[in-house]
């Protein structure tokens, strides 16, 4: 059962991003198979194969279901946009602030919603129900069993559908939402795919455009700690001023800050 969406949504970034974010008013949303918690996708195609072989195993005959998670795997192209529903969160000022700072940006959900909608995303939370996660793949696994003339472009359609929103439940402190743009078995090039640096590779994303919708989104600005926290807050403040958000001040953590 979906969960009742927030009234804000908090989109944690380093000082880069929340510049960048300010300053061209877009969001990018990567490539899933491209996070650092890629492995956390893989949590759930693990977890289709592993039903699937239950079948296998007890005398059934095998339908092809893995071989279509395989594909599933290379053509998958999902992109996302991470947000939580905690605005000022240890394990995500973690992530953030190891090279000198990080902003958590207060979103208005129901305008990101409806903003996002227009440009082909989708909201959605994800869940960290282990039982919950075994029960939805059980029935897609059932589907597919009892459908053997289905396309495989219909199996992966609804593969990408549940897939991305399934986390391992070690993860549920953050109570993730992400705005996410699916594509579909892209056999010819997609337009609107920009590459960013990664750590090892290049990363694919796209734009979100807020454009003239920025001043209406953008609710809340958090400093993350720092041990400059009265000049960061000021400097945020007035960077925000600069940039015509005039209704919106920023303030700081409420976390001591550490040297992590």
């Amino acid at each position: 059962m979906a969960a009742e969406r927030p009234d804000l949504l908090y989109h944690y970034t380093t000082q880069e991003g929340f510049l960048g974010i300010i300053q061209s008013r877009t969001l990018w949303a990567s490539s899933i198979r491209h996070l650092n918690d890629a492995s956390e996708f893989n949590y759930a195609i693990n977890l289709a194969i592993r039903i699937s072989n239950r079948y296998t195993n007890s005398g059934n005959e095998r339908s092809g279901f893995e071989e279509i998670v395989g594909v599933f795997r290379q053509l998958l192209n999902v992109y996302v946009c991470s947000f939580s529903t905690q605005k000022d969160q240890l394990s995500q000022w973690r992530a953030y602030c190891r090279d000198g700072g990080g902003f958590s940006i207060g979103f208005d959900a129901a305008y990101l919603e409806a903003l996002g909608k227009r440009q082909d995303f989708t909201l959605e939370n994800c869940t960290y129900d282990k039982h919950a996660h075994e029960a939805e793949m059980e029935e897609l696994v059932n589907w597919v069993q009892s459908n053997p003339k289905l396309m495989v472009e219909d199996i992966l359609k609804r593969l990408m559908k549940i897939a991305p929103r399934m986390k391992h439940p070690s993860f549920s402190e953050e109570k993730e939402w992400r705005l996410a743009n699916r594509i579909v078995i892209p056999a010819v090039p997609v337009s609107g795919i920009c590459y960013r640096t990664g750590k090892s590779f290049p990363v694919p994303y796209r734009k979100l455009q807020m454009g003239d919708a920025f001043g209406a989104l953008v609710k809340e600005v958090i400093v993350g700690p720092t041990p400059h926290s009265s000049l960061s807050v000021s400097t945020a403040d007035e960077f925000l001023r600069h940039r015509g958000i005039e209704d919106v001040r920023a303030e700081g953590s409420k976390i001591p800050y550490r040297s992590w």
